[in-house]
């Protein structure tokens, strides 16, 4: 599961409109608009437009206290 904030859904062109993938969720609210909560499958819709950070930079964040 993971959490996509208006600019990924953006690149990733996730809008209300756009159906859930095989083996995937686009969690909706009452009135069918995207949450940003992508389930499964549907996080790799973002995850292939968004860059990932460099492997430097997720080292530091581990050592952090």
């Amino acid at each position: 599961m993971s959490l996509a904030n208006t600019a990924a859904l953006k690149a990733a062109n996730i809008t209300d409109k756009v159906k859930d993938i095989p083996g995937g969720t686009i969690v909706r609210d009452k009135s069918g608009r995207v949450t940003g909560v992508l389930k499964d499958n549907a996080k790799d819709l973002v995850d292939k437009v968004i860059p990932a950070a460099p492997e430097e930079a997720e080292d530091r964040a581990w050592r952090r206290p």
